[in-house]
């Protein structure tokens, strides 16, 4: 199955919105990502062609038509967006004149791609199968000839191909070895995501807020910021970085499902779950996003629905025990005795060592009158450390 695919643009559009009631959010868009994730082409282009007005859809419309060999198709979308997403277009038509192995055409436009503020690197260029058709091309070869990216960004994606590398120690090295100008906030940012990378969150968070400094919409910092404050629990950092992302990207689904999740971690379940139903209507079988829900619907004391997104999760994976245990303990709070054991059973079939699960399990026990297995359950818990689970042992079981 393919990975879902997010084009990888600058938005021709920045919404300058402050609250996410304010964005419209690409359902079409995001609907067609997950019919393309699944490799169901023909309905990823139905979806798409609900936003021909939208060049991002457009561009997803070319992508897919290009993969699919329709090469006069795609050329036409690309064409069609040239003046709201130059770079993005242009290097399209390059890769799609590279497959067909029409050399000068492909230079062409990728010399076009160039002119623009945010070409591609070098690295990622040659790694585009596509061009290995026109590589022993005169045309190609002159092409490498000329210089067309300054020593700032070569550095710069030097460091960032070290860091994909796990080699963090030798990419703050590089990055510190000179000064980078207007680009300094990818500097700091590439420093601030190394010492992440070597555990040191305090660095890493006074990087981040460096390169935030001299560039608040930079995406790639403010995704390390969120995810960092959400590791560290601090929600409310991680839902206002969340919204901002929301608003810098709203074509990147994964903003939409952080911004969900960090509403419930700051108890706005409301909006949580309008927000996760929006999710979830364009990607309804994300096994994380059901998993939002179902603790939405928990805290707000709605058990059925509860139950009914639990059922589900269980079906889309059943190898997790945080599922059994969640449904476990929803029939515990309903005192549906008989039910919430079996989950926690099957909880403990997966993972033994769970010292609550027993303590529970000896409860629903007991109240189904297994009284020698409810203290059975009771020593388990107090072997893992659990002091109510030994208060009911030497209460009900004689110690």
């Amino acid at each position: 199955m393919r990975k879902i695919f997010i084009y990888n643009i600058i938005l021709f559009c920045i919404i300058p919105a402050i609250n996410a009631q304010d964005i419209k959010i690409p359902i079409n868009y995001f609907k067609a990502v997950n019919y393309y994730a699944q490799e169901k082409a023909d309905s990823a282009i139905s979806q798409l062609q609900n936003c021909s007005d939208d060049a991002n859809c457009v561009l997803f419309h070319a992508k897919i038509l290009f993969e699919s060999a329709n090469y006069s198709g795609s050329i036409s979308l690309y064409k069609s967006v040239l003046e709201k997403m130059p770079s993005e277009a242009s290097l399209g038509l390059s890769i799609i004149y590279a497959e067909m192995g029409f050399a000068e055409e492909s230079v062409l436009w990728l010399k076009k791609h160039f002119e623009n503020k945010t070409p591609k690197s070098y690295s990622e260029i040659n790694s585009i199968k596509a061009f290995e058709n026109i590589s022993r091309s005169e045309e190609w070869r002159e092409f490498w000839d000329e210089n067309y990216i300054s020593n700032n960004t070569e550095k710069l994606t030097e460091a960032h191909y070290l860091l994909t590398n796990g080699k963090s120690f030798e990419a703050i090295d590089l990055l510190n070895s000179q000064s980078f100008g207007t680009r300094n906030y990818l500097k700091t940012q590439l420093l601030a995501e190394a010492f992440y990378q070597n555990g040191n969150i305090n660095s890493a968070l006074q990087y981040i807020d460096v390169s935030l400094a001299d560039n608040s919409k930079n995406p790639n910092a403010l995704r390390l910021k969120a995810k960092i404050n959400k590791e560290t629990n601090n929600f409310q950092t991680y839902f206002d970085v969340s919204l901002k992302l929301l608003n810098l990207e709203i074509y990147n689904p994964e903003n939409l499902f952080n911004y969900a999740e960090a509403c419930l971690l700051l108890n706005k379940q409301q909006e949580a779950l309008t927000y996760i139903n929006i999710y979830l209507d364009c990607f309804p079988e994300n096994e994380k996003a059901n998993f939002i829900k179902v603790q939405i619907f928990s805290a707000q004391k709605d058990y059925r629905n509860a139950l009914i997104g639990l059922n589900k999760l269980i079906e889309i994976n059943p190898s997790d025990k945080e599922y059994f245990i969640l449904r476990g303990d929803t029939y515990f709070l309903l005192e549906s005795w008989k039910f919430a054991s079996d989950d926690y059973s099957m909880a403990l079939d997966i993972y033994p060592f769970l010292p609550k699960v027993y303590l529970n399990l000896g409860v629903c026990l007991q109240n189904l009158d297994f009284n020698e297995k409810a203290c059975h359950a009771w020593r388990k818990a107090a072997s893992l450390k659990n002091r109510e689970a030994a208060e009911l042992l030497f209460r009900y079981c004689g110690g």
